[in-house]
């Protein structure tokens, strides 16, 4: 019986940590779901992986998120400066850490707000003193979402994109996974990144660079504090895509 017992908690202990085909699911402290690409995990260096990760999210932050990206539409054209927080971004109550308002630069051309609600922020974020978790938009942008600058709101060049479809394009970029590559040193238990990688969004784009050699001179490597959850899984990750 006790023997049954174990072998139905190690079941639930397994499902906790989640697989589905060849990919390690996992949940994160901001309320996504990350999910490791073990089966493809290449070695690059003595215990070192490349590992492909898609981040989604779920559906209440997405509403959270997308929410207060139409919410800072309306701060377009402002005076630069910081103005109180509308309570539509309440949606949860009282904020849980300090709210900072809606942030205005650029001459009214960009607005930013940090979350203030720690379900939908890692750990690490909790403290940050600036950009915590932060949401933001360019009122005017190009084709590749780039800010333009515009002098007089009140008569913006005729060429711009519509307001609509700038508005559209942040919805999207707020509610659609992320991509990433990851980099795992099992021998130090270490993670690392590569800072051009990290600003390459489209799939199509990171797989190429995935399938190409690892400029690994370039990789720049972090710790987790230990008995830490980042700690965790690196372990786990690590464990893995050596099995």
């Amino acid at each position: 019986m006790k023997k049954a017992i174990g072998i139905i908690v190690l079941g639930l202990l397994w499902c906790n940590v989640g697989f589905a085909s060849d990919w390690l699911i996992k949940p994160a402290s901001d309320g996504s779901i990350e999910s490791y690409n073990i089966k493809n995990a290449k070695e690059f260096g003595p215990l070192q992986f490349r590992v492909f990760v898609v981040t989604s999210l779920t559906k209440e932050k997405i509403k959270y998120q997308t929410t207060i990206v139409k919410k800072l539409f309306d701060y377009c054209g402002k005076k630069d400066g910081t103005y109180p927080t509308p309570s539509e971004i309440f949606m949860l109550g009282k904020p849980e850490l300090e709210d900072r308002g809606i942030q205005v630069s650029k001459n009214g051309n960009y607005v930013l707000y940090e979350t203030a609600y720690m379900k939908f922020l890692h750990v690490f974020q909790y403290y940050e003193k600036k950009y915590r978790g932060d949401i933001r938009i360019n009122c005017y942008i190009d084709k590749r979402g780039h800010l333009i600058e515009v002098l007089d709101h009140n008569n913006p060049p005729k060429d711009l994109k519509p307001r609509a479809s700038t508005m559209n394009y942040y919805k999207k970029v707020y509610e659609k996974e992320r991509y990433e590559i990851r980099y795992f040193d099992c021998n130090r238990e270490m993670h690392g990144a590569i800072v051009d990688e990290l600003m390459v969004f489209g799939r199509k784009e990171l797989e190429k660079i995935f399938s190409e050699t690892v400029p690994s001179e370039e990789i720049l490597w972090n710790s987790w504090p230990k008995g830490s959850r980042g700690e965790e899984r690196v372990r786990l990750i690590c464990q893995k895509v050596q099995e």
